[in-house]
């Protein structure tokens, strides 16, 4: 058996080479591919073009390693050996903690790759991960630079201004996507700006944002939208405007920004529910009374749904909370 640090053998067709002499080509460039040792990666690799043996050697798998540790020099020997930027090579490279993600998606493009491509299979881009981290308005201002589409391949709630308004960290990137013709319909970014975790200062100030711009307040969040365009984990909810969101989540400073910003406090659901419904059924018993009190103030009608007929599934299918 030949040890991993001895000088690499002449190029071999896979043909004369028997399954065991494969195994331990293929043991060698994965324990290269781990250490991140670029000169046996070389060798194996230059010793070794048969097409076979190197589909052996998992070229996909140690890109991604070399995406994720950021070692351009790995990268870029892998890609000039034709391995190709899938999915999931794309899917890593946009980590808000991954090391020179900005110079691995140059080498990329220096490559063929297209800053239009997607990270998900229902065809969410590359782009849309990116939208945080330290570097993410330099990555963005990159991507526009390069081609990149402000609305992506889909118009809907897979379009980079969903993932800014859901992701980003400041109000830079979403601006920068407005600047370059990111269009708001039926993308449902209000309803991901309403939904963002965390402290309510960047969520208001999103929401303005995109309101500021036209952002069609009583939309429903997948108005318009077939069930091609539903992600698989939101198919047979009920689906409401922004502020049906703010309910669900409990958020009542952002329900009442929305109100103040002249949002349908009556408007119902897809299933017939309004976002005082919604909070009711969530529990959040503030974002309730504050509703309440605002609908009594407009002299409408209020009345409690009966929870009871909701857990036994009379209201809601399984599957339909909101």
């Amino acid at each position: 058996m030949r040890s991993p640090n001895s000088p690499a053998s002449p190029a071999s067709p896979a043909s004369s080479l028997d399954e065991w002499d494969l195994h331990e080509i293929r043991v060698d460039f994965r324990n290269a591919a781990y250490a991140q040792n670029i000169d046996r990666l070389r060798e194996i690799l230059d010793a070794h073009s048969s097409r076979d043996i190197l589909r052996r050697c998992d070229l996909g798998l140690a890109l991604l390693a070399g995406i994720g540790r950021g070692n351009l020099p790995i990268i870029e020997l892998l890609l000039d050996h034709g391995v190709p930027i899938d999915i999931s090579a794309n899917i890593i490279a946009s980590g808000d903690d991954v090391p020179n993600r900005l110079e691995t998606l140059k080498l990329f493009l220096q490559h063929g790759w297209d800053t239009n491509s997607t990270a998900t299979r229902d065809g969410e881009m590359t782009m849309n991960f990116m939208m945080s981290g330290p570097d993410a308005e330099e990555v963005i201002v990159w991507f526009f630079a390069n081609g990149a589409n402000a609305n992506g391949i889909r118009s809907d709630i897979r379009a980079p201004i969903r993932a800014a308004a859901s992701r980003a960290h400041n109000l830079a990137i979403p601006q920068l996507l407005l600047s370059h013709g990111a269009t708001l319909k039926h993308t449902g970014a209000l309803h991901g700006a309403t939904a963002r975790p965390g402290g309510d200062e960047l969520a208001l100030e999103m929401m303005a944002l995109l309101l500021d711009h036209g952002c069609d307040i009583n939309e429903w969040e997948y108005e318009g939208k077939g069930p091609y365009s539903i992600p698989q984990y939101d198919l047979g909810r009920d689906q409401g405007t922004a502020l049906h969101m703010a309910a669900r989540k409990g958020f009542v400073d952002r329900a009442r920004m929305l109100v103040a910003k002249g949002v349908d406090i009556g408007k119902r659901s897809e299933k017939g529910y309004t976002a005082k419904d919604w909070a009711q059924i969530n529990g959040w018993e503030d974002v309730k009374e504050y509703l309440e009190a605002v609908m009594r103030e407009r002299g409408m009608m209020v009345q409690d749904i009966q929870l009871e007929e909701w857990q036994r599934g009379e209201c809601f299918s399984p599957g339909d909370m909101p």
